[in-house]
């Protein structure tokens, strides 16, 4: 079965971009019914750095 061009996009999410093989329209992207949504990423938490002891002056 010969690869087809960059058909258009498949509807929905799919699990690959257009472009390539793929459920969607040619080789476009496969077509999700239920597209998943992205997970957000969670934010990382920020490592709290200790203020540096500024060096006291040599009488």
């Amino acid at each position: 079965m010969p690869r087809s061009a960059a058909g258009p996009p498949g509807w929905g999410a799919g699990p690959r971009p257009g472009g390539g093989t793929g459920l969607g329209g040619g080789g476009g992207g496969g077509a999700s019914p239920e597209p998943e949504p992205e997970p957000e990423p969670e934010p990382e938490p920020e490592p709290e750095l200790e203020p540096e002891p500024e060096p006291e002056p040599e009488p």
